[in-house]
């Protein structure tokens, strides 16, 4: 199955949770409307954002995109982009756009001053899928916080394609050039952090394994809920078992029983997790007593507790019943990782089973009648399997 790609509604849109359980997609105020345009950003049709030029007099709007000068003038020091990863501020990429918050106490970026520092300021992006140079059409420094004590710069995509990037920053701010770069893996922002403990499951939330069967292993931090699967080893002792990676095997011929893998994070931080070796031929489904139940932003009680998902995507939000225009009742809002084209829900009919919206998609909670309904849905990414899981509905025949 693969991994959905982590990017929120809309271009460089701010997705909000109210009080009342329903999304909504607002412009932030960073501009992302057309008719915005503040004194801090760089675009290739601003002459006077003081643009690198390569040795063939471009502007760097080629497949570096578009940075600063950098500030060329002589700087006495350097230092470490104070870039802050999580909390009321987030650094990610939502959708055409790349969040990157920092600790302005020593840069001094100001409404009044944003434009001379995008002047200062180089960016490059590499998407490290494949390590390709990224096209952007522009930064900006925007969002400040409470007397300006941090500062969003804003790195805005031609289109939300890319979520798993890295972000080459140099601003240069009272005689120091600060050089950072943020990692992201599927929209989140990747950081180097001790877990305070280690969360492990199978890909499908399973906890149990048929002989004869492999599964991936996933794990997460305690504290942020950040998949850092990637940083972890792996080891299983006993006969008929082995694992590769992340992904556990058992050989066909194993007897049923526990089985005990053990975690090691890079940071030293372990943990285990047990799994059950039952029959081969056993099919093992998804483990629903693990999977909480979809928050219930409907306004009907009677959506309480009656559904859970489990699939391929980047987020699944809750039960609701936006006011977009067509809207014809409640359902379950999920977003992916870029535009979605089509999905397989009952009759495969946009704005009759599901209501595509972007990057999100509400599934109507009138499509489900069966205990799981597995489908497919198709986003810029490729095609991204979800179940749905309802409490009051009838076995499979």
């Amino acid at each position: 199955m693969k991994k959905s790609k982590k990017i929120i509604l809309g271009l460089a849109s701010s997705a909000f949770l109210l009080a009342n359980g329903f999304f909504l997609s607002c412009a932030s105020d960073s501009g992302d409307d057309d008719s915005y345009s503040p004194s801090g950003i760089a675009s290739p049709d601003d002459s006077n954002s003081s643009l690198v030029e390569d040795d063939n007099g471009n502007s760097g709007s080629g497949n570096t995109g578009n940075s600063g000068n950098g500030g060329s003038g002589n700087q006495s020091a350097s230092g470490n982009l104070p870039i802050i990863p999580a909390g009321a501020n987030q650094t990610k990429v939502e959708g055409a756009g790349i969040w990157i918050y920092l600790d302005n106490t020593s840069l001094g970026i100001s409404g009044a001053n944003a434009g001379d520092f995008v002047a200062k300021t180089s960016v490059t992006v590499t998407d490290t899928n494949d390590n390709s140079p990224v096209n952007f059409n522009s930064f900006q420094f925007d969002d400040y916080g409470p007397e300006e004590k941090t500062v969003r710069l804003m790195v805005l995509l031609p289109d939300a394609a890319h979520n798993t990037v890295k972000v080459d920053i140099t601003i240069n701010a009272n005689g120091t050039a600060y050089k950072g770069s943020a990692s992201f893996k599927d929209g989140v922002y990747v950081f180097d952090f001790t877990p305070a403990s280690l969360v492990i499951s199978t890909a499908t939330s399973a906890d149990k394994i048929a002989a004869g069967d492999s599964v991936e292993l996933l794990v997460t931090d305690s504290e942020h809920g950040i998949d850092i699967t990637d940083d972890c080893t792996f080891e299983v002792t006993g006969e008929n078992v082995s694992v590769s990676g992340k992904t556990l095997t058992v050989d066909e011929n194993a007897a049923p029983g526990s089985v005990t893998v053990n975690v090691t994070h890079k940071s030293g931080v372990t943990g285990t997790f047990d799994i059950e070796v039952v029959e081969a031929g056993t099919v093992i489904g998804i483990n629903w007593n693990s999977i909480p139940w979809l928050g219930n932003g409907s306004g009907d009680s009677n959506n309480t507790d009656k559904y859970k998902g489990k699939g391929d995507v980047k987020n699944f939000i809750n039960i609701q019943q936006p006011s977009w225009d067509g809207v014809t009742g409640p359902g379950i809002y999920v977003e992916f990782g870029s535009g979605i084209s089509s999905c397989t829900l009952g009759t495969g009919t946009d704005k009759t089973d599901f209501y595509i919206q972007g990057a999100g998609i509400l599934l109507y909670l009138s499509s489900f009648t069966q205990k799981e309904t597995t489908f497919t849905i198709t986003d810029a990414q490729g095609e991204h399997e979800v179940t749905i899981y309802y409490a009051d509905g009838s076995d499979a025949e």
